[in-house]
């Protein structure tokens, strides 16, 4: 009996060892994102928030993009657009999901600014970086509206329509 009770809590201590450990950047640090939620609640862009902006762990990068939308601070606008920047990024699914979140936060943060980025997003060829593009078409909507008198408003405008053609013509 006393066999059988020692292989079954064996078992359950090890089978994180058999199923194989979860790569160590799956989670944000309790540190980090202590840090995180407290410039968050503090309505602080400041260095510290930007260095986690380039950190190695991508969902800490995540985060802090979140973050950074949530703040609504312009200076956060050209780390975002460094994020978001299609054609230098890694291509992993972690990368794409910091792309995604550093177009959701550009729009959150409605400043002109964030444009370029967002039309460029858009403009890349329509059949590459779709999870970035559903994320860059509420950016600039939300750009353009709070704009709606700046001459880029058009341009947004222009580029949301013709990503939402391209996305209902791939319809069936």
């Amino acid at each position: 009996m006393r066999k059988i009770l020692l292989i079954v809590f064996a078992s359950f201590l090890l089978n994180p060892v058999i199923k194989g450990q979860p790569r160590a950047y799956h989670r944000v640090s309790s540190k980090d994102m202590a840090e995180i939620v407290k410039a968050e609640d503090e309505l602080r862009f400041d260095l510290m928030l930007k260095r986690l902006l380039h950190h190695h762990n991508p969902y800490t990068q995540k985060r802090a993009a979140l973050a950074a939308g949530r703040i609504g601070d312009p200076d956060a606008i050209t780390d975002l657009i460094k994020l978001i920047d299609t054609d230098t990024r890694k291509q992993t699914d972690e990368f794409k999901q910091v792309q995604r979140m550093a177009a959701f936060s550009l729009g959150e943060i409605e400043s002109i600014e964030g444009a370029s980025a967002v039309l460029k997003a858009l403009n890349i060829d329509l059949s590459r970086y779709s999870p970035v593009r559903g994320e860059a078409i509420e950016a600039a909507g939300k750009i353009a509206a709070a704009n709606s008198k700046h001459e880029k408003t058009k341009s947004l405008g222009n580029a949301i329509i013709r990503a939402l053609e391209f996305e209902a013509g791939r319809r069936s």
